[in-house]
């Protein structure tokens, strides 16, 4: 759980930093390769961070200054509102950042097996 929390503080301070949307890939990544025991805890690290810190940014800029952009990107891919676009953008965050955790892991256990 501290893991989980210590991700996403990582993930929405770089984010308010940055304005790049891959650092919900390579924080992930790095969490997995330096301190997660499990594949499995990997994935579930990254999976819940990577969703939290996506959910709270977006929920953030459509609450205050980015409704426009996404109502229109909302009619363009025929949603019928903009929070079925943060739904939808948040399970693909969740999943990119699930699978980035365990790529880390991975890497780190076929380095470490050398």
């Amino acid at each position: 759980m501290v893991v989980i929390l210590f991700c996403t503080a990582v993930l929405l301070a770089v984010q308010w930093i940055s304005p790049f949307w891959w650092w919900n890939l390579v924080v992930p990544f790095l969490f997995g390769m330096i301190l997660l025991p499990s594949f499995r805890k990997a994935f579930l690290v990254g999976l819940i961070s990577g969703g939290l810190a996506w959910l709270s940014v977006s929920l953030y800029l459509l609450l205050t200054s980015a409704d426009v952009i996404a109502m229109r990107i909302a009619e363009m891919l025929s949603l019928p509102s903009p929070a079925f676009l943060v739904i939808i953008t948040t399970g693909f965050a969740m999943i990119t950042a699930g699978f980035a955790a365990g790529t880390g892991y991975l890497l780190r256990d076929a380095l470490m097996r050398r």
